[in-house]
C-alpha cells in the first residue's frame, strides 16, 4: 500500500510539472510581443485564380502588380516559419501605411506565404476615399503600398502595385447595360407614354398642322410630362451612380444612401400626386373639350359656308345661307367684324387649344414640359431648374468620391418645396387655354 501511494504521489508531482510547462509554454508564446521587424517581404504576387483583371494576367512585372478589389495577393515572407500561431492569427494587411484590421490572414500549403482577399473595408480614414476619389484620373489606375505585419506594427519595406478601378468584364459589361437602358428608355419615352401625360380620348378629332383633320386619327400619345420626366431623372441617375460605385468599390450591399432615397421618394411623389391632380381635373378637361370642339366644328362649317356663299356665281340654299349667316353672327358679332383672315386666324387657334385640351402629341418636349394650358408655367420652370441643378451636383459629387452624396436639409427641402409648389399651381391650372372671341387674334 505504502508503495503504490509513493507511486501515485510521483505520477502526480510529474503530471503537475508537465502541465505547468505546457501552461507556461503557451502563456508565452500568447504573451510574447508581435513584431514586424524581423520580417521581411521577400516577394510578392497576385493569385492569378482569382484575379479579377483576367485581361492583366499576363506580360505584368512581378514588382509591379496590377490589382483589382477581389484579388487575392501573396506575400511570400522571410522569417514566417518562426512565427509564433499566436501572432500568426494576429497578421494585418497594410495599404498605404494605412492598417485593414477587418481583412483575415490566409495561409496556404506554402510556408512562407500568407494572402489577403484584397476587398474594401470599413476602416475609418482617408485610404480608401483617395484611392477611389476622382476614377477617371490618370486611366483608372491608381499607385499603391501594400505590406504586412502586426498592429501598429508594419513591416519595414512595403510594396509597390497598381490597382485598376475598372475591371474589364464588369465595366464593359456596365457600359453595354447602361447604354442599353438608355437607348431602350429613349424609345419608350418616343413611342410610348411612359414619360408623358394620358394620350387623347377615342373620340378625338384629331389636329394637324393648325387644321382638324377628319380624315386620320389622333395621336396615340399625350405631351411629355413634367413630373413623370423628373422622376425617371433621378431614377437613371441613381441606378447609375449605384452600378458605378459598385464596380468600383465592390459595394454592392450598403452605397445607397438617405439622400439617393429622398431624391427618388421626391420623384416617384411628384409623379403619384400629379396623376391624382391630373385624375381628378378629367371631368372639367372634358368639358372643355367638348366645348372647343364644337366650336371648332363650327368655324370649320362656317368657312366652308362662306367659300359656298361667296363663290362667284353661286346660289347658295336658304338653309346654307341661313346656317352660314347664324354662324357669323354666333362668332363674328356683325358682318363687319369679319374677314377670311380672322376666321382663318379663329380655326387656327380653336384647333391648337383643341389639341391642347385633348392631349394631342408634343409641341416639343422642352415645351411640353414647361407649359401648362396658358403658356410657359414658372412653377414648372422653377421645379426644372433645381431639378437640373442638383442632378449635375449629385454626378459630379458621385464622380469625385465614388460614393453617394449627402445632400443637407436645406438642399433636400429646396427641392421638396420646389416640387410642392408645381403640385399645388397644378391644382388651379387651366386644362384647356382661355377663348376669347373669334375675332381675337
Amino acid at each position: 500500500m505504502f508503495t503504490f501511494r509513493v507511486r501515485w504521489l510521483v505520477f502526480s508531482v510529474l503530471s503537475f510539472i508537465f502541465a505547468f510547462k505546457c501552461f507556461s509554454t503557451l502563456m508565452a508564446e500568447e504573451l510574447a510581443p508581435c513584431t514586424a521587424a524581423a520580417l521581411g517581404v521577400e516577394s510578392f504576387r497576385k493569385d492569378d485564380n482569382t484575379s479579377a483583371c483576367a485581361s492583366e494576367r499576363q506580360n505584368t512585372p512581378k514588382d509591379q502588380a496590377k490589382l483589382c478589389l477581389g484579388d487575392q495577393v501573396v506575400f511570400t515572407v522571410k522569417g514566417l516559419q518562426s512565427v509564433t500561431a499566436a501572432c500568426k492569427s494576429k497578421f494585418i494587411l497594410f495599404l498605404n501605411g494605412q492598417a485593414l484590421n477587418s481583412l483575415s490572414p490566409i495561409f496556404s500549403d506554402q510556408p512562407n506565404e500568407i494572402k489577403f482577399h484584397l476587398v474594401t473595408t470599413s476602416e475609418p480614414g482617408a485610404v480608401w476615399r483617395e484611392i477611389f476619389q476622382d476614377p477617371l484620373r490618370n486611366g483608372g489606375e491608381r499607385e499603391i503600398r501594400l505590406n504586412i505585419g502586426f498592429p501598429n506594427d508594419p513591416s519595414p519595406m512595403p510594396v509597390a502595385a497598381i490597382i485598376e478601378l475598372f475591371p474589364p468584364f464588369w465595366t464593359g459589361l456596365f457600359i453595354i447595360v447602361v447604354a442599353g437602358l438608355v437607348a431602350l428608355f429613349g424609345a419608350l419615352a418616343a413611342m410610348s407614354g411612359i414619360v408623358r401625360d394620358a394620350p387623347p380620348p377615342a373620340n378625338t378629332i384629331a389636329v394637324r398642322g393648325g387644321r382638324p383633320d377628319f380624315t386620320g386619327p389622333p395621336p396615340e400619345v399625350g405631351p411629355f410630362s413634367l413630373a413623370r420626366t423628373q422622376g425617371a431623372w433621378w431614377l437613371f441617375l441613381v441606378t447609375t451612380a449605384y452600378a458605378l460605385i459598385g464596380i468600383v468599390t465592390g459595394n454592392f450591399t450598403s452605397s445607397l444612401n438617405g439622400t439617393a432615397l429622398i431624391l427618388l421618394g421626391i420623384g416617384a411623389g411628384t409623379v403619384l400626386a400629379g396623376v391624382v391632380i391630373s385624375q381628378s381635373k378629367v371631368a372639367d378637361q372634358a368639358e372643355r373639350a367638348d366645348q372647343l370642339k364644337q366650336r371648332l366644328l363650327d368655324l370649320t362649317k362656317l368657312d366652308q359656308l362662306h367659300q359656298l356663299v361667296t363663290a362667284p356665281g353661286a346660289t347658295p340654299s336658304e338653309d346654307d345661307q341661313a346656317r352660314h349667316d347664324e354662324l357669323l353672327n354666333k362668332y363674328f358679332g356683325a358682318p363687319t367684324q369679319f374677314s377670311p383672315a380672322r376666321l382663318t386666324n379663329a380655326i387656327t387657334r380653336t384647333a391648337k387649344d383643341y389639341a391642347i385640351a385633348t392631349n394631342q402629341g408634343s409641341q416639343g418636349f422642352l415645351i411640353d414640359i414647361l407649359s401648362d394650358a396658358d403658356g410657359v408655367s414658372f412653377p414648372r420652370f422653377q421645379l426644372f431648374a433645381w431639378t437640373i441643378v442638383l442632378g449635375l451636383v449629385f454626378a459630379m459629387e458621385v464622380l469625385r468620391d465614388v460614393a453617394m452624396p449627402v445632400f443637407d436639409a436645406t438642399l433636400l427641402g429646396l427641392l421638396g418645396v420646389s416640387s410642392g409648389t408645381y403640385l399645388g399651381m397644378k391644382i388651379p391650372e387651366a386644362t384647356a387655354p382661355k377663348q376669347g372671341p373669334a375675332t381675337g387674334h
